[in-house]
């Protein structure tokens, strides 16, 4: 039986590394410019509204 990976084990590999050159942001408002990377590295759309929400 082959050994399963724990989920945080597995979940390293779902995410772009950190180091990973992104292109130049083109947003002008500064929470677009927060939701941008975040989309580029196929945040969950939760993900992105917990980030940006303002309360």
């Amino acid at each position: 039986m082959p050994a399963v990976l724990g989920v945080a084990a597995s979940r390293k590999y779902l995410r772009p590394r950190p180091n990973q050159d992104l292109p130049p942001l083109r947003a002008m408002r500064a929470l677009d410019q927060l939701r941008e990377p975040l989309r580029l590295m196929h945040y969950s759309l939760h993900t992105e509204e917990t980030y940006v929400s303002i309360e």
